[in-house]
C-alpha cells in the first residue's frame, strides 16, 4: 500500500510542477522551474525562448516537444505544411482530451486550426469555408448527437470551436450561445407613485393597474460566454380613471390615457443546458409616449351650483421614462431551434416632481428562435 501512494505521489510531481510554473520538455524529460519569455502568438509558434541569466536560450520545435506557461497555455511541436513544405512549428494546445484542438498563428496568414485524436498520431487541419469545415466536424462528432446538432451554428474563430470541442471531451449538453429572436407577451402589474402630491391636486395613491403588453427581442452572445446583449421593444398602455375628494369640499375626477413604447437594453447571463437553461439580466429602459392624453377636472359646490373646471396645465404622466430593468427566467428548449421563454422582470423607472411615475412588475411568456 506505501508504495502505490508512494507511485503515485511520484506521477503527481510532473502535473503539478507544470501547471504552477513555466517548463518545457526535451528527450521525455521536462524542465520547470525556468522562466520563459512571452514572445507573442507568432513568436511562440516558431521558438521557446528561456531566460538564462542576462543571456536567452533559443529552442526550435526540432529540439523540444513541448513547453508552457505558468498561466495554463501550452504549446506543442507538430510538422505542418506552410507555402508548400512541410516545416516544424510550435502549435497551441487550446483543447486536450479525447479530441485534441490546436491552434497555429503565422506571420501573414489567418489562424489556422487543427484537430487530433487521442488515438491517433494524424493532425488534421480544419478547413475554414464553412460548408468544408461544419462537414468535418459532423464526421468527428459521430458519437455524440449534441456535439453533432451544434454543428450548423459553429463558427471558425477561436472561442466558439473551444467551447464545443471542450463540450464534446467533458460530454457536457450545454448549448452554443448563438444568435436568437423572438417574441413575448406579457402581463404586467403597474404601480403608479404621485411624486409632490401636494402640490398636484392632492392625488392619492392610485391601485396597481394590470395590462397587456405585447413585444419582439434580440438575444446576440458575447464572444462565446454565457452572457448576451439582450434588446427588447414592447408596447404597453395604462388608462386610468380616478375620482378622489378633498378636506376643501373639493371634488376632482383624474383621466389618463397612455400608450408607451418601451426599451429594454440588457445584459443577459444565461446556463446553456440540453433541456431548460435558467437567465438573470439587468440594464437600463427607456419609455417613450406615444399617445399621451390626460385631463383633471375639478368640482366644487358652492350655494348648490356645481362648477366644473379643467384644471389641467401640463401631462401628469411623463412623455419620456427612463430606469433600470431586472429580471429572472428560464428557457425551456422545445428542440434545437425553438424555445418557450418565461420571465419575471421588474423595471422602476425614475420619479420626477410633480408627476405620476410608475414601478412595473410583469410577468411574460413568448417563444424563441
Amino acid at each position: 500500500m506505501k508504495n502505490l501512494f508512494f507511485s503515485i505521489f511520484l506521477l503527481s510531481i510532473p502535473f503539478s510542477l507544470c501547471a504552477q510554473t513555466d517548463y518545457y520538455i526535451k528527450d521525455h524529460t521536462m524542465t520547470g522551474g525556468i522562466d520563459l519569455i512571452d514572445g507573442g502568438d507568432i513568436s511562440n509558434s516558431m521558438v521557446c525562448q528561456v531566460k538564462n541569466g542576462n543571456s536567452v536560450d533559443k529552442y526550435s520545435p526540432n529540439q523540444i516537444s513541448e513547453y508552457g506557461f505558468k498561466d495554463g497555455r501550452t504549446y506543442k511541436s507538430f510538422q505542418i505544411k506552410t507555402n508548400d513544405y512541410l516545416n516544424s512549428y510550435f502549435l497551441e494546445i487550446v483543447v486536450s482530451g479525447k479530441l485534441n484542438l490546436y491552434c497555429f498563428k503565422g506571420e501573414n496568414i489567418s489562424t489556422r486550426y487543427f484537430l487530433l485524436k487521442n488515438d491517433s498520431n494524424i493532425l488534421i487541419e480544419i478547413p475554414q469555408a464553412k460548408n468544408e469545415y461544419r462537414a468535418l466536424l459532423k464526421k468527428v462528432f459521430w458519437n455524440s448527437i449534441e456535439a453533432k446538432n451544434e454543428v450548423p451554428y459553429i463558427h471558425f474563430n477561436y472561442y466558439n470551436l473551444k467551447k464545443v470541442f471542450t463540450n464534446y471531451n467533458h460530454n457536457n449538453q450545454r448549448l452554443l450561445p448563438r444568435f436568437h429572436y423572438g417574441f413575448v407577451i406579457g402581463r404586467t402589474a403597474s404601480q403608479f407613485t404621485v411624486v409632490g402630491s401636494k402640490n398636484l391636486y392632492s392625488i392619492p395613491q392610485i391601485n396597481r393597474k394590470w395590462n397587456f403588453t405585447v413585444g419582439a427581442f434580440m438575444d446576440l452572445p458575447i464572444c462565446s460566454s454565457g452572457f448576451s446583449f439582450h434588446p427588447e421593444m414592447y408596447i404597453k398602455r395604462n388608462n386610468i380613471t380616478l375620482s378622489y375628494d378633498t378636506i376643501y369640499n373639493n371634488s376632482y375626477d383624474v383621466f389618463i390615457n397612455n400608450k408607451s413604447l418601451s426599451i429594454p437594453l440588457l445584459f443577459r447571463y444565461t446556463i446553456r443546458q440540453k433541456d431548460n437553461c435558467p437567465f438573470v439580466e439587468i440594464g437600463p429602459i427607456y419609455s417613450q409616449a406615444i399617445i399621451n392624453k390626460n385631463s383633471i377636472y375639478a368640482y366644487r359646490m358652492d350655494s348648490n351650483a356645481v362648477t366644473i373646471t379643467n384644471i389641467t396645465h401640463k401631462n401628469i404622466f411623463q412623455n419620456i421614462n427612463g430606469g433600470i430593468s431586472i429580471g429572472i427566467g428560464v428557457l425551456a428548449n422545445i428542440n434545437n431551434k425553438y424555445a418557450i421563454v418565461s420571465e419575471f422582470r421588474y423595471n422602476s423607472f425614475a420619479k420626477k416632481l410633480n408627476v405620476i411615475t410608475l414601478n412595473e412588475l410583469s410577468f411574460n411568456f413568448g417563444i424563441e428562435f
